[in-house]
């Protein structure tokens, strides 16, 4: 059994964070529509920013 570098992370699907990003722009545009205008526009910013950083490192998984 390999033991891995405390410092490394587990591999992990790299388009996951894209994922987590993309579901929380729904939820943002959800609570926007039907709940509080601030705390949806704060999701859809987070999850926007959350989003592109996964794509970013997702390319760059690729190109290694």
């Amino acid at each position: 059994m390999k033991k891995q570098n405390p410092k490394q992370s587990p591999k992990q699907n790299p388009h996951a964070l894209s994922l987590l990003g993309l579901m929380i722009v729904i939820f943002g545009i959800v609570d926007t529509i039907f709940l509080s205008t601030a705390v949806g526009m704060t999701l859809l910013v987070a999850g926007i920013i959350i989003g592109y950083t996964g794509l970013t490192r997702a390319k760059q998984t690729k190109k290694k």
